[in-house]
């Protein structure tokens, strides 16, 4: 067929469509034309007037079959039929508003949240990262016994990225918190989490200043360091956008640094600072002994890497395998570590991986409740309108044609739920940006774009199809001699299709039921975690932060005096109980892990040697944070400076290091300083403390050495913990902190304020948030099991009129009838919660690294959250139960 065939047949059949009235017309104007020709023929044969048409439409045979050979040959016949059923499919459901409504709400429902889901999906793992060629880009990790440990220490990334075959570009960095003082604004430094980065760093990831330069290999050598780029919205803010910034000052750590490039703010904050967002960056040279051989072994760093083109992440593990065999054959503190990479987008699923797959099951769950839900209606629906589709197969209407039209409404159905759906998601996308814990970044960027709209309509589509269609092939068979034969009698489900319906409710209470029990384990576990005996009194408890700069405070000299400076300032406040200045502070803290040797333990080298959490603190420690001493005596003004070092370790040290139970007295040094000195000193234990949570919530305690800052010199960190004990509410003493720490020294800030509660609050808010929207979709499904059991049970009543009748009519009780009914839903409740329990006990291992304090297998959950089931299922029926005790016996007899 030629072109102008197609084009001309397209337009003969968009025309009939499109214009069907003018099209009818004139074939109604044509056919009328041959039949007055057919007539006028007749009439000169010397027939009558009557005669001769009705000849002519014998001869035409019928006016109306003609007709509908000619739409025939126009080829769009079913394409009409489609829009006469939607037509018809709108006035039906605008017929039955309270049907629609309820349909289309239930959908909108699981296509809303499902939607919702799919945005957070995407977002954190569909959608693109923001860099040039994204699949290039991988991260680099140090590996000891086959598990990822962290970065690998610079000298490795550096003798790696000249060695690599398989990298275009690679760069070590890291992240410190430091205080700032920018120009233009207040003048007062305030902390902020600054990028320590080479130019590689901007290179690896394809960003280039919006304008100025980028660092040089020469600025990356500490001394030359005072160079910094800031971000764009830092420039916004503080500088009013003006393209003078260049060359402009910058304190950071009372240092004066200047700046040589604006950087667009492309760089996600999961990527740099762990939920910390970073707007300043300087070259990296976090101390004078980087580039030295000593600082091998310091592994606290991050890698990342570009892949050259057409390299596989295979092929790039491979060769990392290699170099990282060449590292450990030539320096032993690489011995026992090897390299891997991991691609990038990894690193923006992190933490979410585990919760994304928690909710992705819970909204997917919610949304076969729903289809459940939507099954029954329309089997119910459907149900009510055997009449309507007998006198449709009575007038030639065939099976397929039923189906046909009951799908469309289906689909109709399905497509407003979609609309509704999608409506909800944006509210749903809206309320987890704003709404989500700081340590999720990633829930922040959320946004509905044209993927999430096509899964709406996609799932709405399958939906009404994989749902719809069971209804629609059930209700379309109509036996018409059995109907005829019955008078007419219609409007009853069959047998097949109450069983059909019960099951369908079965299926959604254990799904239900699993929500349910799901949200009921994670909520222990969080009121376990939030509630559990920290080993000191959390109440009262405030911690800040301050960063002494090395600028002003060279030496653990000056360090230590400030330090004990404040201390006293602050336990000299009203509202104060009690301070200290230290290192970490429990729970979850900042943590230092030293490698410890005792005496008689031999010279291992240090990568072999046991660890333990170290922080060096003054004299106060113990008492502001409230931890009893079991053994031994506290630190005191005795132990000065020139005095021997002293230390207190907590019971799990003692266990692990001196199992024999001698632990006063003995003596441990620790091996890797920061201010290095030429011998590690001996540090004598001369207290044991009760084990506190420091390493988290969730974890048992590690073991954990105290030393006095004053006598630890070479462990004498910039970085001081604060950690108050309040007489009243924590946050009334936070200004006076602040004037304590201004009158000693009005440049330092002090940051990171919060009290312990809110320490605790921030360590469980991952689960506490997938606890919170589990337990919104456990609402909404059990909602809808139960709004599914009473719909079953009320159409129940409904078809068992007849049969209640008789019962109340040889002398059945209200109670009696009310048993009966309830005893319906109960009974379906029961089989939904025996098969929820199975389900439950089936997927507890997608809960079993999220709950603490409590077993997967719980028997008082399961058996609770079954009878709470069995009651909702009980209370469901209550109202179709109370409707038949008040069925008049007469009247449902007369209806017989």
């Amino acid at each position: 067929m030629s072109i102008e065939r197609w084009v001309r047949m397209i337009r003969l059949r968009s025309r009939s469509i499109f214009h069907r009235s003018e099209v009818e017309a004139e074939l109604d104007e044509e056919l009328r034309g041959h039949l007055e020709r057919h007539a006028s023929e007749n009439r000169r044969l010397g027939m009558s007037m009557g005669e001769a048409r009705y000849a002519a439409r014998r001869a035409m045979r019928g006016l109306e079959q003609v007709k509908e050979g000619c739409r025939d040959v126009r080829g769009v016949t079913v394409i009409e039929e489609l829009i006469q059923d939607l037509r018809y499919a709108a006035r039906i459901l605008r017929k039955s508003p309270t049907f629609t409504i309820v349909a289309t709400l239930t959908l909108a429902l699981g296509v809303g949240i499902n939607a919702t889901m799919f945005s957070v999906v995407d977002a954190v793992v569909l959608r693109a990262l923001p860099f040039e060629q994204p699949n290039q880009l991988v991260r680099i990790y140090a590996t000891k016994d086959g598990v990822n440990v962290g970065g690998p220490s610079a000298l490795d990334v550096r003798d790696v990225a000249r060695a690599a075959q398989s990298f275009e570009h690679m760069a070590a960095y890291d992240q410190w918190a430091k205080n700032v003082a920018v120009a233009n604004a207040s003048g007062r430094p305030e902390q902020m989490m600054v990028g320590l980065v080479p130019k590689e760093y901007f290179e690896t990831l394809g960003v280039t200043p919006l304008f100025g330069r980028l660092f040089t290999d020469d600025e990356n050598r500490f001394g030359n360091h005072y160079v910094a780029a800031i971000s764009q919205r830092l420039w916004q803010d503080r500088f009013g956008g003006s393209r003078e910034v260049i060359g402009k000052p910058v304190l950071i750590n009372a240092e004066p640094y200047t700046i040589v490039a604006v950087m667009p703010d492309v760089i996600p904050e999961w990527l740099e600072a762990r939920g910390v967002p970073i707007r300043i960056w300087t070259p990296f040279a976090p101390g004078p002994n980087l580039w030295s051989e000593e600082s091998r072994r310091d592994r606290g760093y991050t890698a990342i890497a570009r892949l050259h083109p057409g390299v596989t992440i295979e092929q790039a593990r491979a060769e990392l395998s290699r170099l990282a065999m060449r590292l450990a054959a030539t320096f032993p503190v690489d011995a026992r570590y090897g390299l891997t990479a991991v691609p990038l987008l990894d690193s923006r699923i992190g933490t979410l991986r585990p919760i994304l797959v928690i909710l992705a099951g819970a909204v997917a769950f919610v949304l076969m409740i729903a289809c459940a839900n939507l099954a029954n209606l329309l089997f119910a629906r459907n149900a009510t309108r055997q009449r309507e589709l007998l006198l449709r197969t009575a007038l030639g209407a065939g099976r397929s044609r039923l189906v046909r039209q009951l799908l469309v409404e289906t689909f109709a159905l399905a497509a407003l739920g979609a609309a509704v759906g999608f409506v909800l998601s944006i509210g749903g996308c809206a309320a987890v940006s704003r709404w989500h814990p700081a340590t999720l970044p990633q829930l922040s960027d959320l946004a509905i774009n044209g993927r999430v709209l096509a899964f709406a309509l996609i799932v709405s589509l399958i939906t009404g199809l994989g749902f719809g269609l069971g209804p629609a092939w059930s209700t379309s068979r109509i036996d018409l001699a059995a109907a005829l034969r019955g008078g007419g009698r219609v409007g009853t489900a069959t047998q097949a299709q109450s069983r059909v319906r019960s099951a369908l409710v079965i299926a959604e209470t254990a799904l239900a039921l699993m929500l349910v029990t799901a949200t009921a384990l994670l909520i222990q576990s969080v009121l376990h975690l939030q509630h559990q005996d920290l080993g000191f009194p959390a109440d009262h408890l405030l911690k800040a932060r301050v960063y002494l700069p090395p600028a002003r405070y060279q030496g653990p000299a000056a360090i230590t005096q400030l330090s004990d400076r404040l201390g006293t300032a602050l336990r000299d406040l009203s509202g104060v109980r009690n301070a200290t200045v230290a290192t970490g502070y429990p729970p979850v803290g900042s943590r230092w892990v030293q490698p410890v040797s005792t005496d008689g333990q031999g010279d291992l080298p240090i990568e072999d040697r046991p660890t333990a959490f170290l922080g060096v603190t003054d004299d106060w420690f113990l008492r502001a944070v409230g931890i009893r001493l079991l053994q031994g005596r506290d630190f005191t003004s005795a132990d000065a400076a020139d005095r021997p070092a002293v230390a207190l370790v907590n019971e799990t040290f003692a266990r692990r290091f001196f199992p024999k139970g001698n632990v006063l007295g003995q003596r441990v040094r620790l091996g890797a300083p920061i201010n290095p000195v030429q011998t590690p000193r001996a540090i004598t234990i001369v207290g044991v403390f009760r084990d506190v949570k420091n390493d988290g919530l969730g974890a048992p305690p590690q073991p954990h050495i105290i030393g006095l800052y004053r006598q630890l010199p070479e462990f004498n960190s910039a970085f001081k913990d604060i950690v108050v004990r309040s007489i009243g509410d924590p946050s009334g003493v936070v200004a006076p902190m602040r004037a304590a720490l201004s009158a000693l020294d009005a440049d330092i800030p002090l940051a990171q304020v919060s009290t312990i509660d809110d320490v605790v609050s921030t360590a469980t808010g991952g689960l506490t948030y997938t606890t919170t929207l589990l337990g919104a979709f456990a609402v909404l499904g059990l909602a809808l099991a139960a709004i599914g059991i009473y719909g079953v049970v009320a159409y129940g009543v409904t078809q068992r009129t007849a049969e209640i009748g008789v019962r109340m009519a040889i002398g059945a009780t209200p109670a009696g009838v009310l048993w009966l009914i309830v005893r319906d839903g109960v009974g379906l409740g029961s089989l939904g919660a025996v098969l929820g329990l199975v389900g439950s006990l089936a997927s507890g291992r997608a809960l079993a690294n999220q709950l603490f304090g409590v077993s997967m297998m719980d028997p008082a959950t399961f058996v609770g959250t079954a009878a709470a089931l069995i009651l909702v299922a009980a209370v469901a029926s209550v109202i179709p139960a109370w409707r038949a005790t008040r069925i008049d016996p007469v009247r449902a007899l007369r209806g017989e």
